[in-house]
């Protein structure tokens, strides 16, 4: 019989949190779109979950930058090389 271990969704936020080392607010914050993923948050996912630190960041950055296309580019002017 194998062993099942549950997954962060089958868990109580309180219960993620405290297995990742965070306060609940932190996560709940990351959760609800309040804060970014940090580099360490990245390497706190990447030990818990079995998945990169690399692609938590990557994916922040691509969040990031849509987020800053959606304003629109900035003026700036052009510096020659």
């Amino acid at each position: 019989m194998a062993l099942e271990t549950p997954s962060a969704s089958d868990l109580p936020v309180g219960e993620v949190a405290s297995r990742l080392g965070v306060s609940r607010q932190a996560l709940s914050a990351l959760l609800n779109g309040r804060a970014g993923v940090s580099a360490e948050m990245a390497l706190r996912l990447e030990a818990a979950l079995g998945t990169s630190a690399e692609m938590w960041v990557q994916m922040q950055a691509n969040h990031d930058l849509w987020q800053a296309r959606q304003l629109g580019r900035p003026k700036v002017r052009r510096i020659a090389a």
